[in-house]
């Protein structure tokens, strides 16, 4: 499942949609930022709103970049490969479920190190990991039904858990309704915080290139509670509404520096991460009304409305700092509440001509 989560490109921070919102779409074997989870899906730590350039696709084999060499052409490196098993079965009661394991070899990111100054990093190796997942629903007939998911990633650089949980209510035939509450706990060796000169460092690294690209042991929990809700007015109008607050937290420890490109040679580095905390809060609400007011023509009106919020513990050592901010890096419900909402109000129509 696809996470919003905090994270910066170059010099700006965004948001991505993350694993209760969209996926994110993918450039070839490899993503905007790094690496596809076994789904073809775009990882926690690397989901974002971020656009891929053609250009992108294979580095100049003429440009010479921060170490001082001839780029090779990317398609050179080993970017993303592994092996998976994959099985679901059916009772005949309705129940069913399904298991998956997977490796993921090491690879190679071009897109790990992110940018500075409008150049790009260099190449980064990245880990390889395993994963297992499994997960069960019962009848969905009936009028109560339950599923579970479980799902686990662990390897040299991460070692993530997450489980999820949900309940289908049918109430009738004309009412239906689902919730699930999701928890996450994700543990990532080296997630990219952010890329300083080397002359600026106290005390100073060798870096590459004169740039020191900064990455931190990130410790993040995310929870979320899904309300789905259908109704069947008659076979012309229907109602859906989607709810889900959604909150995450992370800890920063043991900043590293990337000593040697084009490898996972992270060395210490000595700046406080804890300046690097943040915690994102969001809610988001969906009511969409649907009316077909003849044979193959509808129209739809939909009300979108979400708050969100973000913040950072902030640091000397922080570009994102807010000298005064209210931190508690504690588990708040209320957080993603306490701020201003936005609205959009949409509508669309379609007509069938018969020709």
């Amino acid at each position: 499942m696809v996470r919003p989560v905090p994270v910066r490109v170059g010099d700006h921070e965004a948001v991505g949609l993350g694993e209760g919102s969209s996926p994110v779409e993918c450039c070839g074997v490899e993503d905007c930022l790094g690496s596809v989870d076994h789904a073809g899906r775009c990882s926690v730590e690397d989901a974002v709103a971020a656009s891929c350039k053609e250009d992108d696709l294979v580095l100049d084999p003429l440009r010479r970049d921060r170490v001082g060499h001839v780029g090779k052409d990317h398609r050179s490196h080993r970017q993303a490969s592994g092996v998976h098993f994959f099985a679901e079965a059916q009772h005949k009661s309705f129940h069913q479920g399904y298991i998956f394991l997977g490796r993921s070899f090491d690879g190679t990111s071009k897109y790990e190190t992110r940018s500075f100054e409008d150049e790009r990093g260099p190449l980064m190796t990245r880990p390889g990991w395993n994963a297992a997942e499994i997960g069960f629903t019962t009848d969905w007939r009936k009028p109560w039904s339950l599923d579970m998911e479980f799902e686990s990633n662990w390897g040299d650089a991460r070692n993530d858990l997450e489980w999820e949980v949900g309940v289908r209510w049918n109430q009738s035939e004309n009412f239906s309704h689902w919730i699930g509450f999701e928890f996450g706990h994700y543990r990532n060796d080296a997630q990219w915080v952010h890329n300083f000169r080397s002359a600026d460092s106290t005390p100073p690294v060798v870096g590459i290139g004169g740039v020191d690209y900064v990455f931190g042991e990130l410790d993040q929990k995310v929870w979320d509670i899904t309300l789905r809700s259908n109704i069947l007015f008659n076979r012309d109008n229907s109602l859906q509404l989607y709810l889900q607050p959604f909150l995450t937290r992370g800890n920063y420890s043991q900043m590293k520096w990337l000593a040697t490109p084009d490898s996972y040679d992270l060395r210490p580095y000595d700046i406080d991460p804890s300046q690097f905390d943040f915690e994102y809060g969001a809610v988001n609400l969906n009511l969409v009304y649907r009316w077909e007011y003849r044979p193959g023509s509808t129209l739809y009106l939909v009300w979108a409305h979400n708050k969100n919020q973000y913040q950072e513990k902030g640091g000397p050592d922080n570009p994102d700092w807010d000298p005064d901010p209210v931190w508690k890096n504690e588990f708040d419900s209320g957080y993603p509440f306490r701020t201003e909402p936005g609205n959009t109000f949409m509508a669309k129509i379609s007509y069938w001509f018969s020709i």
